[in-house]
């Protein structure tokens, strides 16, 4: 079931004529989407998606592609026209799977990492608005990334003489007015997504240093795209010392990322 995704959250995309909510909502469909970590590798001209609708009702979607970058160590989301998915809009009906192919409209230069934001909205029908007049959207976003020429990220990507995307990390703290923020910085060819980050002392002994670690993600805390930057703040109280744990692959053990 890890190579699939279902989204069990409501985005905060709600419309509400009543200002008191009475009723719990009821999402009235649920989608299954795989993979979970499309790509596009070099030579290859498209990648796939697959929408299964699980739920009792038809589901109607729209798929976007967006460009994404990091500015001002922070998520940009902005429309491009390299990625192209096709179906845009697909209804499906309930137990039925939908194929979405995304196709690039132009070749990435070689040695590049590109990413991407797929956005799958479900588009509401007039029955989703309940007696409280609230009508629910629910949003799915998967990341997508492309490779030019001589850069591979998965293993089906793999070719002779070309090198795989892999990040190259290191990080510190930082005081920006009154916030300390733990600073991450890429320097390698491919995108770090960084999960299960912690503080850890490893001056206690071996045996107790464990209590004095800070969790700052149990689960993912976000994305360092290549010759990008990233900052996440962290709790009152942590003192320079400490050394940065994050898992970066998927099942894969944490890792001791370098100081800056």
């Amino acid at each position: 079931m890890n190579a699939m995704l279902r989204v069990l959250w409501i985005a905060a995309v709600c419309a509400l004529t009543s200002p008191m909510l009475s009723s719990p909502a009821r999402a009235g469909t649920a989608v299954l989407i795989w993979p979970l970590d499309p790509t596009i590798e070099a030579g290859r001209k498209a990648g796939t998606l697959w929408l299964e609708n699980v739920g009792k009702a038809p589901v109607t979607l729209q798929i976007r592609v967006l460009a994404w970058e990091q500015r001002d160590f922070s998520d940009s989301y902005d429309a491009q026209s390299l990625i192209v998915s096709t179906p845009p809009f697909t209804t499906i009906a309930p137990g039925k799977k939908q194929l979405v192919r995304l196709t690039l409209t132009a070749p990435l230069a070689a040695g590049e990492e590109r990413a991407f934001r797929i956005l799958v909205d479900e588009i509401p029908s007039p029955q989703s608005a309940g007696s409280t007049g609230l009508r629910v959207q629910m949003r799915y976003s998967l990341p997508l990334f492309a490779y030019g020429q001589g850069l591979w990220r998965k293993d089906e990507g793999r070719v002779a003489g070309a090198r795989r995307a892999q990040p190259a990390l290191s990080w510190q703290l930082i005081e920006a007015g009154d916030v300390r923020f733990m600073q991450v910085r890429n320097s390698g060819s491919g995108h770090a997504r960084l999960s299960q980050v912690r503080l850890v002392n490893l001056a206690r002994p071996a045996l107790t240093h464990n209590q004095d670690d800070i969790d700052i993600a149990p689960g993912l805390l976000g994305y360092v795209l290549p010759g990008q930057t990233m900052r996440w703040p962290v709790p009152d109280g942590v003192l320079s010392g400490r050394h940065l744990q994050a898992q970066l692959e998927t099942n894969a053990p944490p890792v001791l990322l370098p100081g800056d």
